[in-house]
């Protein structure tokens, strides 16, 4: 559907991104730590009807050895329906590539991700958050909390 902006609001029918700095999360807890709030949304109808996308594309950065990427997923207090996949994407000039993909269900756990980023030590690495919708996007409303690039 075209570019969002960044932040967004949470009244976008086309989808969203918020920077939030302590969400609550699903298992009830405060993060404690920063967060992106993404909400995917229905290409064909921007009404939370079902299936969508929502991704970040981030400026490259160098890639040494030992540097691993790290965040924990979930959904967002009061996201009951929530039901989505994570994708961790980047692109080192020869096209875009999977890290990993993960499932997420409002279950009151968040998944923690720590990623070895040793296959691309010295590579330029533009990486991307992808938040896929797997149904009714409704309560969408996915977290990925202090993603990060670890030296």
């Amino acid at each position: 559907a075209g570019a969002l902006p960044c932040p967004g609001a949470n009244t976008d029918d086309t989808g969203f991104v918020l920077s939030l700095a302590d969400p609550k999360l699903e298992t009830g807890a405060q993060a404690g730590m920063h967060a992106l709030e993404t909400h995917p949304l229905w290409e064909s109808n921007p009404s939370w009807a079902g299936n969508g996308t929502i991704q970040g594309t981030y400026p490259a950065v160098n890639i040494q050895g030992g540097d691993h990427f790290t965040a924990q997923v979930g959904c967002l207090h009061g996201g009951a329906s929530c039901d989505v996949q994570f994708y961790l994407r980047y692109d080192a000039g020869s096209g875009v590539q999977t890290l990993g993909q993960w499932n997420e269900v409002y279950d009151n756990s968040v998944r923690t991700l720590d990623i070895d980023l040793s296959a691309l030590n010295g590579k330029n690495v533009q990486f991307i958050l992808l938040v896929d919708a797997n149904a009714n996007a409704g309560q969408d409303w996915a977290l990925w909390i202090k993603p990060q690039i670890v030296r």
